[in-house]
Order: structure tokens, then C-alpha cells, then sequence
């Protein structure tokens, strides 16, 4: 008797490891699914300033910096 009494409790103690691990892998599903969600979006690009070739050094520079 006692040997089903054990065998119950690892019955029981696979069978709530199975679910903590079925939780665990659609918790991390969905993470990934909204990484991979978030990468197919373009990133959104920010512009510089403008540069120009200063005549007398050749070394290019921010527009402003060259006219002032």
C-alpha cells in the first residue's frame, strides 16, 4: 500500500511540473512574439544635421558652424 501512496505523490508531482512548464513555455511565447512583432516595424530614423565641405580646411562641418 504504501508503495501507491508514493507512486501517487510523483503522479501528482510530474503532473503540476507539467503544467508549471507548459505555463513557463507560453509565457515565454508570447514574449517572443511581441519582440519579433516589435522588429518587423521599421526604426524610426532621426536626421542630422547638414554638412558641407568647408573651402579653405576641406573638413566637413554642420551648415551653421561654416556661414557663422
Amino acid at each position: 500500500m504504501p508503495h501507491f501512496i508514493v507512486l501517487g505523490v510523483a503522479a501528482a508531482a510530474a503532473y503540476a511540473g507539467w503544467k508549471f512548464l507548459k505555463r513557463e513555455m507560453n509565457r515565454v511565447e508570447g514574449h517572443l512574439a511581441e519582440v519579433r512583432a516589435d522588429q518587423r516595424q521599421p526604426a524610426r530614423v532621426e536626421r542630422g544635421q547638414r554638412l558641407e565641405r568647408d573651402p579653405s580646411t576641406g573638413v566637413y562641418r554642420p551648415s551653421d558652424e561654416i556661414r557663422g
